[in-house]
Parts: structure tokens; C-alpha cells; sequence
């Protein structure tokens, strides 16, 4: 007997050989029998099909377990699907088509999704049909996930903020929120760290993994609210001599520009209150700088001026770029000991002629009063050359003792004259 198969297990038998095998089995002993070969079956040699088969003695088709046909496995190449608004994911749903040839029978499908989620990006799905006789098929998808949602930045339209007091600026970048569904709680920083007084607008750019961009603007105003620091140029308690000169200090971390104005001379009263001397107050000033070059001796009024109630006022000014103004009372007193009130070079203190000009400070009679202030320059000479005088001509005891006196007198009206 044999058996003819296709590859779905399917053969005839030879019924010519069936018969003769048949004869043969009868004529022989059943103890010689092929003990393979039982009534209604045949042994179907196993390098051929590798199991017995049922032998249909009619001829008919016979039909076995060895279906090596794999099945016939359809499915799409690609599948695009996108995302839903507000979420990270959409659901993919293949529907591939199978069958078995050999059969009919159902096919087994792996690995084919059917409402999955996936996020965006793109994926190679394999898929696999199996046949009752376990032939196996597969197919591949590749699905791309399109992200249904826009990337955004989240930023503030307009924000104003203030300088440091040191800075002419704001440091430091700034923020804003980047709106993503697939990736939560992200920022990003401006590309500049530090932006002037003014107006600046500041970008900010944003980019995802999966190539989307986008960006946003902020107008950001920087204001500068500290005003100036400045100082007159003279130290608390400290007194000049003619000539000076005073220049105002300021600082700013943005600059500034500086202005002295309404300079004087003054007196101050017994009541501590200045009162302004204009005759013999030579004064000038430029931006912020003072320059005295000479001081009054006497008031308005022709009374002279007490050497520790002369002093010089002014103010100062210093503004910055965005108008912030700061402003100094200055005070400058006079150092008594260089008033020179007859502006002969020498000092009241050690003139014998303050208040009229006697560069030699020539005194001749040495009463401590100069010969040019002195109403009897002579006074002096006039008595030792009395009887005052020895006989030799120089002088006597008592002569001595007279011009002590003189003397003494003398220096007690240079004492009174330099009050």
C-alpha cells in the first residue's frame, strides 16, 4: 500500500496495493503477521510521514494530523493614530486577517494590539498567526503615534522688577513653565542672566523629544530706585583755610551727575543761626566743585567777624539716569589760625597790623604794634632818650623798668587788636 500526501497532510491510497497486501496477510499465520499490520489498518512507513494514518478501504480521501502549510497572514504596513487633547497616549487597535488553507479552522493571533495604550513616537509591531497545527505566520505594523497636543511656554506678557541697590541691572535669568502632557513640571530659563535698567524683552524657547518648539515673550521693565549717595568733600567737624577748594563725592552703581550751587559766606550768631556776608566772599563754583579764595573780614554792617564765626554753606546735588536725586547741606567753618584779614600774607594771629597791610611787620618803638598801625611809632624812643638815660648813654634803672612797662602795654593792644 501507499500513500500519496500534499502539504496538508492530505493523500489516496493505492487500492491495488491495499488488495494485494490484504491476500497476502490471509494466506499467511497469524502468528507471522506483521504485527504493525492490524485489521482496517496499514502501516504507513515512518521516513514518509512519520505516523500512522487511518486507511480508508474505500479509496477515499484520508485525511491526517501532518498540516505543514502555514496559514495565510494579511496585515496593514503602517497605522497612524493621534493622541487625544490633554493626555500622553492614544489607543492602537490592529485588525489583521488569517486563515488556514488547509482546514479552515481558526486562527490564533499574537501579539496584535487591541486598544493598547501607546505614547507618541513609532513603534515596529510584530504580530503572529498560529494554525491548529502550530504553523506560524507573522506580520509587521509600524504604528506612529502623532502627539495631538501643542507644546507651549508659559510666560507672563509684561513684569517689572528692581535694581539691586549695588547693581545697574537685574542678575539672573529668568523662568517660565513649560506646557507638555508627556513631561510634567518642566521650565526653562531666558538665554540671558542679567538685563539693564529699561526695557528688555526676554524670549523664551522650549524644545521636546519629539521635535515640537515653541516660544513666548515677556516685556520686562528693570527699574532703578536707589538714589545716589554723595558727600560734600569735607570731613564732619573739620575747618579750611583760603584759599580751598571742596569737591563733592557721590557714588551711584548707574553714574550720576553732580551740581554745588548757592555758595556763601556766613556768619554764625550767638544764637547759632547763620547769617550770609556778601562783601569780601569770593567764591566760585563749577559742577561740583566750591573754590573759596577769599573771606570777609567784617560783616555787612562793618563789625569785624569773630576768627571761630566765619564759615562757608553750599549744596550739592547729584542725580542719577532715571531721576533719582540726592541732595548734601554742606559746611565748611574757617580755620582761625590763617584768617589774614588785611591779606598781607601774614596770618591774624601773629600780624602786628591785622587790619592793615604790613608785610615787614616793621615796630620800631617794640610796643607789639606795627609802625603802620602805630599812632606814635616813636613813643617808645622818644622817652629812653629822656632822662631816662645814663650818663654813657645807656639806660638807667629805672629807664629799664618804664620800658618793661611799655612793652607790656604794647602787647596787651596787639592782644585787643587781633580780637
Amino acid at each position: 500500500m501507499r500513500i500519496r500526501e500534499d502539504r496538508c497532510g492530505r493523500g489516496r491510497l493505492d487500492l491495488r496495493a491495499h488488495q494485494h497486501h490484504r491476500a497476502a496477510r490471509a494466506a499467511r499465520p497469524a502468528a507471522e503477521r506483521d504485527p504493525r499490520q492490524v485489521e482496517g489498518w496499514a502501516a504507513v512507513g515512518d521516513a514518509e510521514l512519520g505516523k500512522a494514518r487511518q486507511v480508508v478501504e474505500d479509496g477515499r480521501e484520508i485525511v491526517g494530523p501532518a498540516d505543514r502549510e502555514e496559514p495565510v497572514f494579511t496585515c496593514p504596513a503602517t497605522a497612524t493614530v493621534v493622541t487625544e487633547p490633554g493626555t500622553c497616549g492614544a489607543s492602537v487597535t490592529l485588525t489583521p486577517s488569517a486563515d488556514d488553507t488547509c482546514s479552515g479552522a481558526a486562527v490564533a493571533l499574537l501579539g496584535v494590539p487591541t486598544g493598547e495604550i501607546y505614547g507618541p513616537g513609532v513603534y515596529p509591531i510584530v504580530q503572529t498567526a498560529v494554525d491548529p497545527s502550530g504553523n506560524l505566520a507573522t506580520c509587521e505594523t509600524t504604528v506612529t503615534v502623532l502627539d495631538g497636543n501643542a507644546l507651549t511656554v508659559a510666560c507672563e506678557a509684561a513684569m517689572t522688577v528692581d535694581a539691586p541697590s549695588n547693581l545697574c541691572g537685574y542678575p539672573g535669568a529668568l523662568s517660565a513653565e513649560v506646557v507638555d502632557v508627556c513631561a510634567p513640571d518642566v521650565t526653562v530659563s531666558s538665554s540671558a542672566d542679567r538685563f539693564p535698567v529699561g526695557i528688555t524683552d526676554v524670549t523664551f524657547q522650549a524644545e521636546n523629544t519629539r521635535g515640537q518648539t515653541a516660544t513666548c515673550v515677556t516685556r520686562l521693565t528693570v527699574r532703578d530706585v536707589t538714589a545716589p549717595t554723595v558727600g560734600c568733600g569735607v570731613a564732619a567737624g573739620a575747618a579750611f583755610t583760603v584759599p580751598a577748594v571742596f569737591s563733592a563725592e557721590v557714588a551711584d552703581a548707574c553714574t550720576a551727575t553732580v551740581a554745588a550751587h548757592d555758595a556763601r559766606c556766613v556768619v554764625r550768631g550767638a544764637d547759632g543761626a547763620f547769617t550770609r556776608v556778601l562783601g569780601g566772599c569770593a567764591l566760585s563754583v563749577r559742577d561740583g566743585v566750591v573754590s573759596v579764595t577769599a573771606v570777609p573780614v567784617r560783616d555787612d554792617a562793618g563789625v569785624v567777624i569773630a576768627v571761630d564765626a566765619l564759615a562757608i554753606t553750599w549744596s550739592v546735588d547729584a542725580v542719577d539716569p532715571s531721576g533719582n536725586l540726592a541732595t548734601a547741606d554742606c559746611l565748611a567753618p574757617l580755620d582761625a589760625s590763617a584768617r589774614d584779614r588785611d591779606r598781607d600774607t601774614v596770618p591774624d594771629v601773629v600780624d602786628n597790623c591785622p587790619d592793615v597791610p604790613n608785610v615787614d611787620q616793621r615796630d620800631l618803638d617794640l610796643d607789639g604794634l606795627g609802625d603802620r598801625c602805630d599812632d606814635a611809632p616813636y613813643e617808645m624812643l622818644q622817652a629812653l632818650g629822656g632822662s631816662g638815660c645814663a650818663a654813657d648813654g645807656t639806660l638807667g634803672g629805672w629807664g629799664l623798668a618804664l620800658l618793661a612797662v611799655v612793652m607790656w602795654a604794647g602787647r596787651a593792644r596787639r592782644k585787643a587788636a587781633r580780637r
